[in-house]
């Protein structure tokens, strides 16, 4: 995804969004945040935060009518929040810091602000930060407004809320009234601006049929604005209305007298209708905290604050194993992405992305479908896959060796993988023996066939009792190219996959993986693809003896949004007498098994964790009908059975725990079936030749460690014969060991062995991304 793209997917994050209390707070103090600081017992940040968003906090502390509480979505449960409350044992228990007013420069302009009320003085704050010269004129010998008829306010709340302003240089004239003592068009005459609140009459005298832009505050008279109670003439007393009033009108003065826009991005200002998205969760029922007096105590204030539901959006970081692991929200990890743009754009990420699966959860679960994994397209880049500089397939990584050409420049694990699936040792696309069309083809997958061979052709059987026409087809869809972020390879590859497809009459694709579903219908949308399981559930299973039992049905994130398939496997195990729980996210909210983008070979610490956290949600045993899930859970401990054990019997809870073969068993698995399905199923057929290479002798613990360091036999077959045909080896005199590596492609690989009969005894090995060359 380039940067624009980025930034507009950022853009639509409501993850950030103000919570409904703060957005119908006129002054949008930051609610959440202040429930947060008293329950870390800290009053002070909290006082600290009440006077930075309100100015006059005892004032309003006393004073606000709470439009917060009305919002907030503790009643749809019980009671909401004692917000008032809470801002009142703030005042009472906390010092509120002394407000640093200074002006951000000295402007040669003068504002008049006709009003002693907290609208006017509001308007003022902001103004005198500007660096304008202000004078307020009030008629009467107070300052405060409205404010005075307020129960409970006191004179001395007054002083104290109002001496930051009054020890300003700011002009006060008081008992001065506008139209007695001074003329209305003195003020317009000697005044750059002029802001009018509290004094309907005067309003009346002085602006006629009102002529005002709501939005703006502006009047007929271009540096004449309003705001206060002539803007609000028979509401009730709102203080923060009053005061945010005053600050939308001193913006609009600023920008008036600065000649710029008065409308651009003004939205947001006063109380709003949040665009979050938030349900609240079951919780146990707690009303209100009662005060024992008028006040909360500090203890009641706390236990009032612990019933804040702390209202954001969080369905993509709750459940996606990305977001929970870098602690960020989606909008946060978006914006880090656009800011790395410039280098994604030149192949290379910040390292996150490596965890991401790309299973579309983030997606389906956020309100507005964001992807989290800002994947658009086939192209996920994945650094682990992209040659530097001094990374030339071929080149033996040792300094002042001669390079050599390589077999393949895309011998990393999976796409070497996929490479020999859709070679000539397992490839194999054919009509029925003895038809010279198909009606369907039937294509089983690579993970499939390498890692239980045993069921493809008992599954091409039954297709060709139920079915008759059924063509074979083997190899592999060319995901493993797309994930590692190879286009081009993936575009030749399903180029040729299609080709074969159209040369035996373009059949319908009958396919055993998820993975291949949506690779073949991305890629030819008018190809018809069904999944091995429909068919089964249509036509009915073979006979044979099953252990039934209840188990946990896993969807592949592959098939989240099939419901058709997501059935047909249900209705495969309630005919073999099954039991079936259904997980919390299931079906069009299943989550990945960890596997999916290449995660395991990218951030293999990653990828298990989610395997483990998805294979606890139950205590049963797991079911799955992706061949990869299934493996995978397995690796981590989990009993999981493939939808294939149960349609032929072979459902023992031994089947269950059976691991998955290894990388060179998977090449051989893929091999023998082919041999096998060709002496079957076709008279005159028989395997390719093999060419083993060298003996290996290989310990049970060495296999172990070149199963999780993803080495195969193969590649160390490469090493040798590379190393030995051109006598590039070190030599341990202490054992006589040979140390040799070779660089088939962007993977370099490392080699410790000592001929055995014949053979060679393998003791270590290990690969590495980094290029050794000399200058």
């Amino acid at each position: 995804m380039i940067s624009n793209q980025i930034k507009k997917t950022e853009a639509q994050c409501i993850a950030e969004h103000a919570p409904f209390c703060q957005a119908a707070c006129p002054l949008h103090l930051p609610v959440r945040k202040l429930v947060s600081l008293i329950r870390k017992e800290n009053l002070s940040g909290a006082a600290g935060l009440i006077q930075k968003y309100v100015y006059f906090p005892r004032l309003v502390a006393k004073a606000c009518p709470a439009p917060c509480e009305q919002a907030c979505q503790r009643a749809e449960l019980d009671e909401s929040i004692a917000v008032n409350l809470l801002e009142r044992a703030v005042a009472a228990n906390a010092s509120f810091p002394a407000p640093q007013l200074a002006p951000e420069i000295q402007i040669r302009k003068k504002v008049a602000l006709v009003g002693g009320g907290l609208s006017a003085l509001a308007a003022a704050w902001v103004l005198y930060e500007k660096g304008f010269a202000l004078t307020l004129f009030e008629k009467s010998g107070n300052l405060g407004g409205r404010v005075h008829t307020v129960a409970g306010v006191s004179v001395k709340d007054v002083a104290l809320d109002l001496a930051p302003l009054t020890a300003l240089p700011i002009e006060f004239r008081l008992q001065t009234e506008i139209g007695r003592d001074i003329p209305w068009k003195q003020i317009l005459e000697e005044y750059d601006g002029v802001y009018l609140s509290g004094d309907e009459t005067l309003a009346e005298a002085v602006l006629g049929d009102r002529d005002i832009d709501i939005k703006i505050l502006q009047t007929g008279n271009p540096k004449v604005f309003i705001g206060g109670g002539i803007l609000r003439e028979g509401e009730d007393y709102s203080i923060v209305q009053s005061i945010a009033d005053g600050r939308r009108a001193a913006v609009s003065l600023d920008r008036f007298l600065k000649n710029k826009s008065l409308t651009a991005a003004r939205y947001g200002e006063g109380a709003y209708e949040s665009q979050l998205e938030f349900q609240p969760q079951v919780q146990a029922i707690t009303s209100r905290v009662k005060p024992a007096q008028s006040e909360y105590s500090v203890d009641e204030c706390l236990a009032e604050a612990a019933r804040c539901l702390d209202c954001r959006c969080t369905s993509c970081s709750r459940e996606c194993r990305l977001a929970e692991r870098f602690q960020k929200f989606t909008k946060s990890y978006i914006k880090e992405i656009a800011d790395a743009a410039p280098v994604m754009g030149g192949g290379a990420d910040k390292g996150e992305e490596t965890g991401c699966t790309r299973c579309g959860l983030c997606e389906d679960i956020c309100p507005n479908a964001l992807p989290l994994s800002g994947g658009e397209g086939p192209e996920r880049r994945n650094k682990l896959n992209k040659p530097g500089k001094l990374d030339k397939p071929g080149q033996l990584e040792q300094s002042g060796h001669a390079v050599v050409q390589a077999e393949t420049k895309t011998d990393d694990l999976p796409v070497r993988d996929m490479i020999f699936s859709n070679s000539d040792e397992f490839s194999l696309c054919r009509h029925r023996a003895g038809r010279e069309e198909s009606a369907y083809l039937f294509f089983p997958g690579c993970q499939m066939a390498a890692t239980m061979p045993e069921y493809i052709a008992p599954a091409y059987r039954y297709l060709q009792e139920k079915l008759d026409s059924v063509g074979i087809f083997l190899g592999c869809c060319g995901a493993p190219a797309d994930w590692a972020g190879q286009p081009k390879l993936f575009e030749q590859t399903m180029a040729e996959l299609l080709a074969k497809w159209s040369r035996l009459g373009k059949p319908v694709m009958i396919v055993g993986c998820g993975t291949c579903y949506q690779q073949f219908k991305a890629a030819e949308p008018q190809m018809r693809v069904k999944f091995l399981w429909e068919v089964f559930a249509e036509y009915g299973l073979p006979q044979a003896r099953r252990q039934p039992r209840t188990v946990v049905v896993h969807d592949s994130c592959t098939v989240r949004h099939e419901k058709e398939v997501q059935d047909a496997v249900r209705h495969i195990l309630q005919e073999a007498g099954y039991q079936i729980e259904e997980l919390e996210y299931s079906r069009n909210k299943t989550k990945c098994c960890g596997y999916s983008g290449l995660v395991f070979c990218g951030n293999k610490d990653a990828a298990l964790k989610a395997a483990v956290k998805r294979v606890g949600e139950s205590p049963l045993d797991y079911l799955a009908y992706c061949a990869v899930c299934r493996n995978f859970f397995v690796s981590v401990g989990k009993p999981t059975y493939h939808i294939l054990d149960v349609i032929f019997g072979q459902d023992t809870p031994e089947k269950a725990c059976r691991p998955a073969p290894g990388l060179r068993q998977k090449e051989e698995n893929r091999r023998g079936l082919k041999i096998a399905l060709l002496q079957e199923f076709y008279p005159d057929g028989r395997g390719p030749d093999q060419d083993d290479g060298p003996l290996l002798f290989i310990s049970p613990p060495i296999r172990r460690l070149m199963e999780e360091r993803l080495i195969d036999e193969d590649n160390i077959r490469k090493v040798i014969r590379f190393a030995e045909a051109q006598n590039r080896k070190l030599i341990r005199p202490a054992d006589n060991h040979f140390l040799a590596g070779y660089k088939p492609g962007i993977i370099t690989y490392w080699v410790e062995y000592a001929p055995k009969d014949g053979g060679y005894e393998i003791y270590n090995a290990y690969s590495h991304r980094i290029s050794i060359g000399e200058d």
